[in-house]
């Protein structure tokens, strides 16, 4: 069961407040998808994962903390441009806008997870193209994260390029697909990744893009 509270929050970039809903509990029942997008009920949840300030534009996972140079980012003209675009569903703008503020202030690994975010919400609103372009940012910020991250250990590249496969499978960039899924395979012992990675190979070569889940990989 999900319930969800109403919250008056205070912006920290503005310091204005506004309404805003907030997820007080939820609950889950079955199998994450391969991009580990959860099940219901906490699938449906997703409308309340970000949050937008009414006053100043400003959007983050909690707006009362501050990203790293959100209040000098969120006057740039890209910025806007993100925020404005109608193009995008207007949740996806919100996990767009709040994935470019990460970005900035160089926090790679979630930017990349908050531009998955915005996939999905366009993979609901069957915008195959948006999802694409959103993965594809996603891929990027990922790979900034392995570059950048010194302290990952051998396993934590391994899982990366396991969420890395899927996501260029499912943007049907089999090839780059495929080069994450060889990285990852040769360097990991963990059984369930190997099935994982294994599932994720017949997928690829039947360049299948679709949304599959970790139940189909009989673990």
């Amino acid at each position: 069961m999900t319930t969800l509270l109403h919250e008056s929050i205070k912006c920290s970039v503005c310091k204005q407040k506004s309404d805003q809903r907030v997820i007080g509990s939820t609950n889950t029942l079955g199998s994450m998808d391969t991009d580990t997008r959860p099940p219901e009920m906490e699938r449906s949840t997703m409308p309340y994962w970000v949050q937008k300030c009414t006053h100043c534009g400003y959007c983050s996972l909690d707006l009362s903390n501050e990203i790293d140079g959100a209040k000098k980012n969120i006057k740039k003209d890209e910025y806007i441009s993100i925020l404005n675009n109608k193009a995008y569903p207007k949740l996806a703008r919100q996990f767009l806008c709040n994935a470019y503020l990460l970005k900035e202030s160089k926090e790679f690994r979630s930017a990349g997870y908050t531009y998955l975010n915005a996939a999905w919400v366009c993979d609901d609103e069957n915008m195959k193209p948006e999802s694409i372009f959103c993965r594809k940012q996603a891929l990027k910020m990922f790979d900034l994260n392995i570059e950048n991250n010194k302290e990952l250990s051998s396993e934590d590249i391994c899982s990366e390029r396991l969420l890395m496969t899927d996501i260029a499978r499912r943007a049907e960039m089999f090839e780059q697909a495929y080069s994450h899924k060889l990285d990852g395979y040769e360097k990991t012992e963990d059984n369930v990744l190997i099935k994982i990675f294994d599932f994720q190979e017949k997928l690829i070569e039947k360049k299948d893009s679709g949304c599959h889940n970790v139940e189909e990989v009989n673990l």
